[in-house]
């Protein structure tokens, strides 16, 4: 465990990349893994970080690292179903 939610200002650096229109997909999954540990802690408003992190894993399957598709889905699914119901993230969208 690396703790990256910790890291101050790490996701607001990864986050103005990603504004940016920077799509690395290492980029992305580094995101992910943050919001993944915001939840984890309880940090943040939960249903706005699961709503991220989703979209992320989204677009990661969908556009930027089709090839580990499955994985970002399934990483998907198992975060909706810890932290959320999926259908509430999906509509919000």
């Amino acid at each position: 465990d690396f703790e990256l939610h910790k890291y101050p200002g790490l996701l607001d650096f990864c986050q103005q990349l990603y504004d940016e229109r920077y799509r690395s997909p290492y980029l992305i999954a580094c995101m992910i893994d943050t919001y993944e540990e915001m939840l984890e802690q309880n940090c943040g408003e939960q249903r706005e970080v699961l709503e991220k992190a989703v979209s992320l894993c989204r677009s990661l399957a969908e556009e930027y690292d089709t090839i580990r598709s499955e994985y970002w889905n399934f990483l998907s699914r198992i975060l909706s179903s810890k932290y959320g119901s999926e259908n509430a993230v999906q509509t919000s969208s």
